[in-house]
């Protein structure tokens, strides 16, 4: 609900209001360029189950739960490994989750510190990397796992100010990276779970499960392109449907 205007958050007025802005301009001026699903996430929404859950289609065990603070690394197939099996260079900045989880797949050139969940600039060093990554086009994958919108929910809840300025903050990052991507790179962006009016996650209410995944490619996508009404029914989007598809079935 914060990427596009629907009106369906707790029909609380004053959350229907954070909205990433400039994504919404973007999205609505060249919508062949997009693809948006709603996603549902599997419980528990727990970063530490989440986040490798997007790169290997597998929840995770549960004893994971107890490891929050320092995740084991993952045995399982994942993007990072098959990168990695096609000779791909894959580089990370963000929460130091997804590095505990494939240490042996993705460079990290920063450190970030996850722990200060206060600390209003905890992404600032990423977005710098991230930036500097892709004007010099050095990578073939870069990954990132950004923590400010997370951070200020847990920390002041999601009535706070500092949710929407930290909204606003990804949204002005995602706009930069759209700008700066050449024509044979994409984009993807996804929440990794949802929030409660509190700040807090980890149940299985619709807050709490209810996330998004947007892909942006300057080519545009096969979808708008393609008269096969099969391929533009697999590639339904957020403007199409209502419907969520699973966020673990996002991986081949």
């Amino acid at each position: 609900d914060y990427l596009l205007n629907y009106e369906n958050i707790d029909h609380d007025d004053k959350l229907k209001t954070y909205k990433f802005n400039k994504l919404n301009q973007a999205y609505y001026q060249e919508p062949e360029k997009f693809v948006v699903f709603r996603t549902a996430s599997d419980f528990p929404t727990l970063t530490v189950m989440r986040t490798p859950c997007m790169m290997t289609g597998n929840i995770p065990s549960k004893a994971n739960i107890v490891t929050n603070f320092g995740a084991l690394s993952a045995k399982e197939d994942s993007v990072p490994r098959q990168l990695k099996l096609e000779n791909k260079t894959s580089y990370f900045s963000g929460d130091p989750v997804l590095l505990n989880y494939f240490p042996q797949y993705l460079i990290s050139e920063t450190q970030v510190d996850a722990f200060d969940i206060r600390n209003n600039h905890v992404d600032d060093v990423t977005h710098d990397y991230i930036k500097k990554k892709i004007k010099d086009n050095d990578f073939d994958f870069l990954l990132t796992h950004l923590l400010r919108i997370d951070h200020m929910g847990h920390a002041y809840g999601l009535h706070s100010q500092t949710i929407p300025d930290a909204i606003d903050d990804v949204d002005q990052l995602i706009m930069e990276i759209i700008s700066m991507i050449d024509d044979d790179t994409m984009l993807i962006f996804e929440g990794d779970h949802g929030m409660t009016i509190g700040g807090n996650h980890g149940g299985d209410t619709i807050q709490e499960t209810s996330t998004a995944l947007v892909a942006y490619y300057k080519k545009g996508f096969m979808k708008y392109k393609h008269k096969n009404d099969e391929i533009k029914k697999v590639m339904r989007s957020i403007n199409e449907t209502q419907g969520q598809i699973l966020q673990a079935d996002l991986v081949p």
